[in-house]
């Protein structure tokens, strides 16, 4: 007898994520961005100035994958390279004042998406929950941190 998917920790966390995507790419759609480039630019708000290298480890992606990417997003003037005054052969990559707004717009379409998918949860317990979820993920990367160190 298989189990239920609904009832698998891994399926419900992962179809959650998913239907969350969907849903604000949906609302993002409007702004003429993929899934991709709104990614590049929130882990520049986050981290500006990073590494192409390390913005593709981020977003687990190929560097090549990236570097078009940034062109689209260099081409829209939303983002800039700039040479890294470390590394001659690195870029670092830089918002501009061009994509602010488009930020402020995302941060409130991500607010629209999580106040539709928690209706009908109280504040405490969103609170409770999100305790518990970054609990899993501090437990997920202890234990991944502990795999690597047995390889070594």
């Amino acid at each position: 007898m298989q189990d239920d998917p609904n009832q698998s920790f891994g399926f419900v966390i992962h179809d959650i994520a998913r239907l969350l995507r969907r849903n604000f790419d949906r609302r993002t759609q409007s702004l003429g961005l993929t899934r991709s480039q709104w990614s590049v630019l929130v882990h520049l708000r986050r981290q500006d100035g990073m590494r192409q290298n390390e913005l593709a480890n981020l977003l687990e992606v190929q560097p090549i994958s990236l570097t078009r990417m940034i062109d689209r997003l260099v081409k829209s003037g939303l983002v800039e390279r700039r040479n890294d005054p470390e590394d001659r052969r690195a870029n670092r990559i830089f918002l501009t004042k061009k994509v602010i707004p488009l930020l402020g717009q995302l941060r409130g379409l991500g607010k629209e998406t999580r106040e539709e998918a928690l209706v009908g949860i109280p504040q405490e317990e969103r609170e409770r929950f999100m305790k518990t979820l970054l609990r899993i993920r501090a437990n997920v990367v202890e234990h991944a941190a502990t795999d690597e160190d047995e390889k070594e």
